[in-house]
């Protein structure tokens, strides 16, 4: 899984993804599931997605850099 998530990362770099870009995508993500689970969406499920979306992000952020390769 890690190194699918850095290779999806340096994927969305290359199209011109910048760091900041994944912050607005997470909160949007939040906002969207919040929606769609209504009531049952909760201060402890949102932290749990959140702390799940920041585990990837910092995974896909590694393929940012310039000398990581796809293979």
């Amino acid at each position: 899984m890690k190194r699918y998530l850095q290779v999806l990362g340096r994927r969305h770099c290359l199209i011109g993804v910048s760091p900041d870009d994944y912050l607005h995508f997470g909160a949007a993500l939040l906002t969207t599931l919040g929606a769609f689970h209504g009531k049952d969406w909760n201060a402890k499920l949102a932290e749990q997605w959140k702390e799940a979306f920041r585990q990837a992000v910092d995974i896909m952020l590694e393929g940012h850099a310039e000398d990581f390769e796809v293979a």
